[in-house]
């Protein structure tokens, strides 16, 4: 594998979702089996199903999955509208492949990010907009602890993204 070219960034930034899905498959194929044979990035990984798993079931005991796909599929959609599968990117896609999660589109509404099944998001390592934004809908029906504890569990696993994004830009 060689250094990415900060010129060629916009290959993995910027597209349709369909886009961004075939540029992860293709990265996955040519270079999932390496990358999974790298430590830092499979220590990353296992840090990252550790926090999803945490985050999920928070997000299942506040029964954000229901909220989320109920709100979404109104007219105009909510948070989680089309508008929002454009803040997932390739290596945020990837990152879920590497973690065994099937990235696909779950349904054709496209009023609705195409990420968002009939429980909730199917990607346990969600783009940075969703880990960072709680709609007034999730604040009035959690507990000032409940919100805490979200919050906290979000920005563990924003900051080990984050970290994992870095080396899959520098070994890719």
């Amino acid at each position: 594998m060689t250094k990415t070219n900060p010129h060629n960034l916009d290959r993995f930034f910027s597209g349709t979702v369909e886009d961004k899905m075939e540029r992860m498959e293709e990265l996955y194929n040519r270079h999932g089996a390496q990358l999974l044979e790298n430590e830092a990035i499979t220590k990353s990984l296992a840090l990252l199903r550790e926090y999803a798993i945490k985050l999920s079931a928070q997000m299942k005991a506040m029964n954000l999955g229901q909220l989320c796909s109920k709100c979404a599929s109104r007219t105009g959609g909510g948070c989680c509208s089309s508008y929002m599968e454009a803040n997932s990117d390739v290596i945020l896609l990837l990152m879920n492949r590497l973690r065994g999660t099937t990235v696909s589109r779950q349904h054709s509404n496209t009023d609705e990010c195409c990420f968002l099944g009939d429980s909730g998001c199917i990607l346990p390592i969600k783009p940075m907009f969703c880990l960072n934004y709680n709609c007034i809908h999730i604040h009035a029906l959690a507990t000032r602890a409940e919100m805490n504890k979200l919050e906290q569990l979000a920005g563990r696993i924003l900051t080990e993204q984050t970290r994992l994004e870095t080396i899959l830009l520098q070994t890719l």
